[in-house]
Formats: C-alpha cells, sequence, structure tokens
C-alpha cells in the first residue's frame, strides 16, 4: 500500500469514486465531482492527479435536457463511466436534488440517473432517472453511487437502499435497451432485485440487500483472469474487496485498508493494462485499487492511497 497524496496536496475533498477512462497506453483520464464542480485529470494509477485538464462548473456542461423541472437546484456527479464504441460514454451518476434553499435540511431528494456524452466526456445530457431508494418517511436517504457491472445482457447498478435499516440492493436494466434510449437522451425502466426475483419497479419499489452491511459510494470491476466480480466494499472502518459468480451472492476476498476513525468511501479501480477495458468496468490480472482514507469527523480531509493487485488463480 502507499500513499499517493496527503489532504495538503489534493486539489478538491472528495466527494465520490473518481471515474477511470485510459487515455493511451501510458495514460488515464481521471473525472472527480466535488460539490458543484468536475475535475478532469491526465495521469497514472500511482499518479492520477499529475495533469489538470480542465476543471468545470457543472452547470456550464452539464444539459438538464428539460427534466426535473420542479426542482430549482439539481447536482449530477460524473461516475462511472462505459464505454460504446463508437457512440458515446454514459456515466451512472449519483444526483441530488433540492426544492429549497439548497441546503441538507431533510427535504433534499437523492436518485441515481443516466448521463449520456457524444464528445468523451465534454459535455454531457441527462437522460433520466433510473433508480430511486425506498424510504419509509421521505426520499431524503443517500442513493449511494454508483458501483456498475455488465453481467450477461444486463446492466447491475447497485445502490444504497433504505427500508429501517440500511445496506447495498441491485437493480437491472438490458445493456442493448439502456443504450439505444441514452442516445435519444432517454432512459428505459429499471427492476430492482427483491427476494430472488427482478420484480420492483426501481423508481418506487423495495430492493432486497444484497450486501447488509455495507455501502454503495464506491466501484465495481468484473475480473476478465477470475470470470468473477468484484466490489470495494467499505464497511465497519475498513475497505474490503467482496467476489462474485452472479452478482447477487458476494463473499469477502481480501480487507484491502482498515483504520480507526476513518470512512472508507469513493474507493475506484484502474489499471493500463492491456487486458483492461478502457473504461476499466473489466481489469485483468494485474491492477490498481485507489481510495480516499476519509476522516471520520470531518468529511473535507482526506488522504489517497493506491494497492495494486494481482489476481491469482484458486
Amino acid at each position: 500500500m502507499e500513499r499517493l497524496y496527503s489532504d495538503s496536496e489534493l486539489p478538491f475533498y472528495f466527494d465520490s469514486s473518481m471515474a477511470t477512462v485510459r487515455q493511451d497506453k501510458s495514460r488515464m483520464f481521471f473525472f472527480h465531482t466535488s460539490g458543484l464542480k468536475t475535475y478532469k485529470f491526465s495521469g497514472t494509477p500511482d499518479a492520477p492527479l499529475s495533469n489538470l485538464v480542465w476543471v468545470k462548473n457543472n452547470t456550464d456542461f452539464m444539459d438538464r435536457n428539460g427534466l426535473l423541472g420542479e426542482f430549482p437546484g439539481v447536482n449530477f456527479w460524473i461516475q462511472n463511466i462505459f464505454i460504446i464504441p463508437g457512440r458515446g460514454w454514459l456515466s451512472f451518476s449519483h444526483i441530488e436534488k433540492f426544492t429549497g434553499s439548497g441546503g441538507y435540511d431533510g427535504t433534499e431528494q437523492y436518485s441515481i440517473g443516466i448521463l449520456y456524452s457524444d464528445d468523451e466526456g465534454e459535455t454531457w445530457t441527462f437522460c433520466g432517472e433510473i433508480i430511486k431508494p425506498f424510504i419509509h418517511t421521505s426520499d431524503a436517504g443517500n442513493a449511494g453511487g454508483v458501483p456498475v457491472l455488465v453481467v450477461g445482457k444486463y446492466f447491475y447498478v447497485y445502490y444504497n437502499e433504505h427500508t429501517g435499516s440500511n445496506g447495498v440492493a441491485v437493480a437491472r436494466a438490458p445493456v442493448s435497451d439502456v443504450i439505444k434510449a441514452a442516445v435519444k437522451h432517454k432512459v428505459v425502466p429499471w427492476v430492482k432485485y427483491n427476494n430472488g426475483s427482478w420484480s420492483e419497479n426501481a423508481l418506487t419499489g423495495t430492493g432486497s440487500f444484497v450486501m447488509p452491511y455495507a455501502d454503495s459510494h464506491t466501484d465495481a470491476a468484473a475480473s476478465k483472469y477470475r470470470g468473477v466480480y468484484f466490489y470495494l466494499a467499505p464497511m465497519n472502518g475498513s475497505l474490503r474487496l467482496f467476489s462474485s459468480k452472479d452478482g447477487i451472492e458476494w463473499w469477502e476476498k481480501a480487507i484491502i485498508d482498515q483504520a480507526w476513525n476513518t470512512w472508507f468511501v469513493f474507493g475506484m479501480f484502474a489499471s493500463l493494462e492491456s487486458d483492461a477495458s478502457a473504461d476499466c468496468m473489466t481489469v485483468g490480472n494485474n491492477f490498481s485499487i485507489i481510495w480516499p482514507r476519509k476522516n471520520s469527523t470531518d468529511f473535507f480531509i482526506d488522504t489517497l492511497y493506491r494497492r495494486k493487485v494481482t489476481v491469482t488463480m484458486e
């Protein structure tokens, strides 16, 4: 494990996982939304913030597409980019909506939606919401965001469900349908996994926990080498690597990091290896896990770390 940046060396406080996209054989792009701004860096897994490409106000390069008009305040986070070969990029976005002054007063609403870009992330158009957490009393339950996997012919999106207790649940939709809609700046219906079946409307229904004690402010990736799926699970003062064969049943494989008084959210996968996909949704034999250690008593204090991982056959 190596420390990449101290808090004083970071240009922002971590407010999400960075979206990781290969730039060329030797460098990657790292996108990060913090507050009302998004940053684009060019770097490497051991120096992700080495070159700032741009920083933009979200309102300047994200088009609301005439949607969510009832909310005067809306913010989108660029997260977990999926590259559609020759057709554009999708970002599965954490969304926060404000009806009043814009403060966090319990009236804010959270969801997960899709953004589409046809210029490799220079501008984005909002396509619509796909998932809302179920909440007994209000919509003010943070949906998290946004681990994504391709499992068979479906996108699986993991989110925080709020059903009296909190945990990670999952919703899905066919990859081909999602892409066809997104290029037209629209979305298709998604369904939540509930008690063994994909039966609940993802905007109004309830999902079962697939990881009861974890959090979804993190990342996921398919393992090309092992033929399984990985999930970075922040839980119990630690960051843990979980594995699954089907995206539903998960088991712990390793503890990546743990420390007292630390919140381990916003981890991410990154790889420049040729056997990884350009959007890092699939990783190969060697890859990096990058994460901030966030001070549990002060959300704005971070230290960024990296661990190199080599996958072996069991």
